[in-house]
């Protein structure tokens, strides 16, 4: 075999060049690099140096960070050049997912609450216009449905006899075109005869003293006002009397939706009742005044009725669809909004990416329009973009930085604290509170895998966080800059368009994010302080930050999972809540504050909160968690109304409120009577009668189960009807005028 020496010649010549790479290279890349930073002009090395903790301090020279102390790590200026590239593998461990933008109409869909009620053009008042008596009622109910032409009710009135007799006397002069007889017809008419009793006089048909009233059109009987016997005259309202058969629909319309309705716009009204049922009509007429303190109007819509699903007084699920023009739109999650710019950042492939500043336009159906900065067909980064932002801001720094604003020129600013410094007012306090309630109900409601009350409550949470959010803002008109996360939240509940648990767990899960933020800010009310409790899982796939969520109480129930998950008690992280307003109270003034809140001289006990605590007893010795925990609503609203403070009451109204058994109820249920046994030991003048139990087997329960009820027959709160113990009292107390007297 010959042997090609041309290609021994060459490999020879590989190897000898790979030999002295080995031995020299690394002499030769310091060498080069000396040459090259020899080259700056302000005598530094070239290299830029930042800390890692504190990403904004950047200088040209060696040294340790001024904030934390630790050593500045260098970084080359040519990375920062607004393209990035980044490694494939370290682009599938962040988990960027690309999604391309695309052209066509933003879907925005409004979805609120709304009340049926009766169109007031469809009723009817019966007025009489003679003197006379019932003799006879045909429709004796309030809500009896009448058919048009159904007798209504029988009256003797001489007046209408009068003018039937002169009528009949005048058919007799057997002339029509008679000036009488044209008189006495007419008489007829005004007294309101029915032209069927005027026919029949006509006919030949004898006066008669007995009138009888008729319906003058189909519906419901709203008002009755006579009975057999009443006497009635002129003034008389006899009946009112509705058509059903089209009725309205009163819907909260929030300021901010009011550029997206229109008068005539198609709506869809979902009943939560029996089936699932959607009725379809159009919006007649936008109320023109926006209340001032909840931010809100009202828009009225038709609706056809005729086979009376629809009830007055009933809730309604109202949804609005409105389309925009075509324009260029990428799922919402593309958009980093800082508050000043929105920014989106683009795959240019073989892992560069570009970030860009974008002018946004309207959002629904999951996407958002884009008025300027992107294409159609532009691949945009969907997840992962954040971690791209934190790089893109490093290089933001460091460019700013090589234009002359080094770190020895800048001035370090106090780090800021979580809470701000606001105070709300008292209705939005109210809102506030209102909003942490429905927000935990749809948490507990998700825990539970109850898809039907997770609908609901997260349209109530949406409608109560918008109303907070109104409210602060005309506290604060600035405070959803001073807390970007306000905005954020609101924008991601104005489209909640869930059809299965999953949809909304994942809508939950990006509002939980925003409103830990929001809490975190703010502090938590009063009611809820050392109770609410923010968790992190990690786990849930497909949820923002892998799931952030906030509950009452510290015991894991993870709303992503659910009871019957394995994975229900999943909180990798956990943390607390400051309080609102106490931020600067030294333990003095706290204890002074709960000593205030115990002050049995400063309180009087309310009909009202004695009916709704007598409510959450009762539930709670027949066993009803459900009743025992709307009944705390109401104990709540009580409380509010009373405008005394119930700090202390209502906390434990909310511990009821949000308990997972009998048994976790009992417990703040015992402290609410405790306390209301104290100042019933003192201001007892307006409750003489009732009696206050003791049961003292009670275990882990306030002074051993101590609760207040009017009758003496014992109804054990702490071990239900169906318990041993039900009827378990050992001490008795009833009040009187002195005060407590102990019953044998």
């Amino acid at each position: 075999m010959r042997l090609n020496y041309k290609i021994i010649g060459a490999l020879i010549v590989l190897l000898v060049a790979f030999a002295a790479g080995i031995m020299f290279g690394p002499s030769i890349k310091i060498f080069l690099e000396q040459d090259e930073t020899s080259k700056t002009s302000d005598g530094s090395s070239g290299t830029w140096y930042i800390s890692q903790m504190h990403p904004w301090i950047i200088q040209p020279q060696p040294g340790s960070c001024p904030i934390c102390g630790m050593d500045l790590t260098p970084v080359d200026p040519d990375r920062f050049a607004g393209e990035m590239t980044i490694d494939p593998v370290v682009i599938q461990n962040m988990g960027v997912r690309i999604e391309e933008s695309s052209q066509g109409p933003i879907t925005r869909r409004i979805r609120t609450v709304g009340t049926v009620t009766i169109d007031p053009s469809k009723i009817t008042d019966i007025n009489l216009r003679f003197t006379g008596w019932v003799e006879k009622i045909h429709v004796h109910a309030q809500w009896d449905h009448v058919n048009k032409g159904d007798p209504l009710l029988d009256i003797y009135s001489p007046e209408v006899f009068s003018a039937e007799k002169e009528f009949s006397i005048a058919l007799q002069a057997n002339d029509t075109k008679s000036t009488l007889l044209n008189a006495a017809r007419q008489r007829l008419h005004l007294l309101g005869i029915p032209q069927k009793e005027i026919k029949r006089l006509e006919n030949g048909g004898t006066a008669r003293e007995i009138v009888t009233l008729t319906a003058p059109h189909s519906g419901v009987v709203l008002t009755k006002s006579i009975n057999n016997g009443s006497k009635v005259s002129p003034q008389t309202l006899a009946y009112q009397i509705a058509d059903l058969t089209q009725i309205w629909v009163e819907a909260t319309i929030y300021e901010q939706h009011l550029p997206f309705i229109y008068s005539g716009q198609s709506a869809v009204i979902k009943m939560d009742y029996g089936a699932k049922k959607s009725i379809n009509g159009k919006i007649s007429y936008i109320y023109p005044v926006v209340d001032r303190k909840t931010r809100e109007t009202k828009a009225r819509f038709i609706f056809e009725n005729k086979d009376g699903h629809l009830k007055p007084d009933m809730f309604a699920t109202v949804e609005i669809s409105n389309e925009s023009a075509s324009m260029v739109k990428v799922p919402k999650e593309a958009v980093i909004g800082t508050g000043e710019r929105n920014i989106i950042f683009v795959s240019l492939g073989r892992g560069r990416f570009e970030p860009r500043k974008v002018e946004t336009g309207p959002s629904g159906n999951g996407y958002i329009g884009i008025i300027s900065g992107i294409k159609p067909g532009e691949q945009v980064v969907v997840s992962g973009q954040f971690l791209l932002d934190s790089e893109s801001k490093m290089r933001e720094a460091l460019s700013k930085v090589m234009k002359g604003d080094l770190a020895s020129q800048q001035k370090i600013d106090a780090p800021l604290t979580d809470t701000i410094e606001l105070t709300l007012p008292s209705h939005a306090q109210n809102s506030l509170k209102q909003t942490i309630d429905n927000y935990l109900l749809l948490q507990q409601s998700l825990y539970k895998n109850d898809f039907k009350r997770s609908s609901e409550h997260l349209g109530q949470f949406s409608i109560s966080y918008n109303s907070f959010y109104n409210t602060a803002r005309e506290s604060d008109e600035h405070i959803h800059h001073k807390i970007p996360a306000m905005e954020n939240l609101f924008l991601s509940l104005a489209e909640t368009n869930s059809e299965t648990i999953d949809e909304i767990r994942k809508v939950f899960g990006n509002a939980s994010v925003e409103f830990n933020q929001v809490i975190k800010s703010l502090g938590a009310p009063t009611e809820f302080a050392g109770n609410l409790t923010g968790m992190k899982c990690s786990m849930a796939k497909g949820i923002r930050d892998g799931g952030v969520w906030i509950q009452f109480g510290p015991d894991v129930q993870n709303p992503f999972f659910g009871i019957n998950n394995d994975m229900r008690d999943c909180a990798a992280d956990s943390w607390g809540f400051q309080q609102h307003g106490n931020e600067n109270k030294n333990q003095d003034e706290a204890i002074k504050d709960d000593q205030k809140t115990t002050n049995k001289s400063t309180h009087i006990i309310t009909k009202n909160i004695l009916s709704a605590y007598n409510k959450i007893r009762i539930s709670l010795y027949q066993n009803d968690l459900m009743n025992a925990k709307s009944s705390s609503k109401l104990l709540l609203k009580g409380l509010e109304e009373s405008k005394q403070d119930w700090s202390s009451i209502e906390k434990e109204s909310h511990a009821i409120m949000h308990s997972e058994d009998l048994k976790s109820a009992r417990i703040p249920f015992g402290t609410i009577s405790v306390i209301l046994k104290s100042i019933l030991e003192e201001k007892h003048a307006d409750h003489v009668g009732l009696h206050v139990m003791k049961c003292g087997m009670a275990r882990g329960i306030p002074e051993k189960g101590i609760w207040i009820q009017e009758s003496s027959s014992i109804e054990n709160p702490y071990f239900g009807k169906d318990h041993g113990m039900s009827d378990c009292a050992i001490n008795v107390w009833k009040i009187s005028e002195s005060g407590l007297v102990e019953v044998e």
